[in-house]
């Protein structure tokens, strides 16, 4: 190996969701030739045994999702004396919390090069609008000491720009990667059968799946309620919903209120989702606001149509009726009708599906995005020397 690598620190408040499978993945795929890569992240979250199979240097922080201010105040001085101790070249930070604490813990230390990835952003329409305008201030105050930021997307680029948060020359979009499907047809067979035995779903029915955080960001209600609608046109089709959140009691009570308890299936977190995909017939994502989401670009890979709410980078992703469909959010009536075309028309269904793998393939690459990262690398480190 070099002797003279570019170390870098991941600093994140947790690895849930596509946050999370973002900093696995470069941990994983960044040249060790050229970088030592470490990261410190707050755990208890269902990635976490995936970065304790990795030799990256690891450590933990007192953080989780929601703020705390003592949390957050030893989190800073743990990055800080993490910093001072090793020395490294690039701060790289995600998530609101993450980017805070991240952000002034380096500033303090004197790194050369601070990153903030923006994956959603913290500011948007959903939130009240005081909150709305306490994170601007924030996030305005905390581009004093950032160095560079990376978009998952342009239109968030958009946003940021427009709203003041930074200047385009500041922020360099790279969109999301993921891997290629590793089941060939004949596996995939095998596995659709197998997980429908297993989920007692027969071979013939059909399936609308999603994989999601049940938070209020994802609306998963409104896919529920769609699903509801749907379920009156045809009574065998089932909903599969693999993720977790502090709404899932509330949801599952909508789904009795709505009687399709029995057509719902809450599976909870899973280390299987490419192979649960396999079970999908459709994937439906009802989110609010979205960067661009891993688990679209998982069901592109695994040549399973989308269904998915026109908002944040997902246009990006998807061309409505060309690659997938898109629907307004909030409308649960738009999305029983996407569901309902997808269901009465195999052709259509086909068609998104081979189309949304070769937009996977051609644009969604894991090695463009590992590629991207590492030059934007390189080039802010030159810049950071005398």
């Amino acid at each position: 190996m070099k002797s003279e690598r570019i170390k870098i620190l991941h600093v994140a408040a947790t690895t849930t969701g596509g946050v999370g499978q973002v900093i696995l993945d470069l941990l994983k795929h960044l040249d060790k030739d050229e970088f030592d890569v470490s990261v410190a992240f707050g755990q208890g979250y269902w990635l976490d045994k995936e970065f304790a199979t990795l030799d990256n240097r690891k450590q933990l922080l007192p953080l989780t999702r929601k703020i705390s201010i003592l949390g957050s105040i030893k989190s800073i001085i743990i990055l800080y004396k993490l910093i001072k101790k090793e020395g490294f070249d690039i701060v790289h930070t995600h998530t609101s919390i993450g980017g805070l604490v991240g952000r002034i813990a380096a500033w303090l230390a004197g790194v050369p090069v601070v990153i903030f990835h923006i994956h959603a952003l913290a500011s948007h329409p959903h939130q009240n609008p005081l909150k709305r305008k306490v994170f601007w201030i924030l996030e305005r105050l905390l581009d004093l000491i950032t160095d560079h930021y990376i978009s998952v997307s342009e239109e968030y680029k958009r946003q940021g720009c427009s709203s003041g948060l930074f200047s385009p020359s500041r922020v360099d979009t790279i969109i999301n990667g993921a891997e290629p499907s590793p089941l060939p047809p004949k596996a995939k067979a095998d596995t659709r059968a197998k997980l429908r035995k297993q989920l007692a779903i027969a071979p013939d029915t059909f399936v609308v799946g999603t994989v999601t955080r049940l938070e209020p960001q994802k609306a998963v209600h409104v896919l529920i309620k769609g699903f509801s609608l749907f379920t009156q046109k045809h009574p065998e089709v089932q909903l599969l919903i693999a993720g977790d959140g502090y709404l899932h009691n509330q949801l599952e009570l909508l789904t009795e209120k709505l009687d399709v308890h029995e057509q719902v299936h809450f599976l909870g977190w899973r280390d299987d989702v490419r192979e649960l995909l396999t079970v999908f017939d459709v994937f439906a994502l009802s989110s609010r606001w979205e960067g661009l989401p891993i688990a679209i670009l998982e069901a592109m890979s695994g040549r399973c149509p989308v269904i998915s709410t026109s908002i944040g980078g997902i246009p990006e992703m998807i061309e409505s009726e060309l690659d997938g469909l898109l629907v307004p959010e909030d409308d649960d009536e738009m999305l029983f009708q996407a569901l309902q075309r997808v269901y009465q028309n195999q052709a259509l269904a086909e068609r998104l599906a081979k189309n949304a793998l070769n937009s996977f393939e051609n644009k969604f690459s894991m090695a463009r995005m590992i590629k991207q990262h590492e030059a934007l690398y390189k080039r802010l480190f030159a810049s950071s020397k005398p």
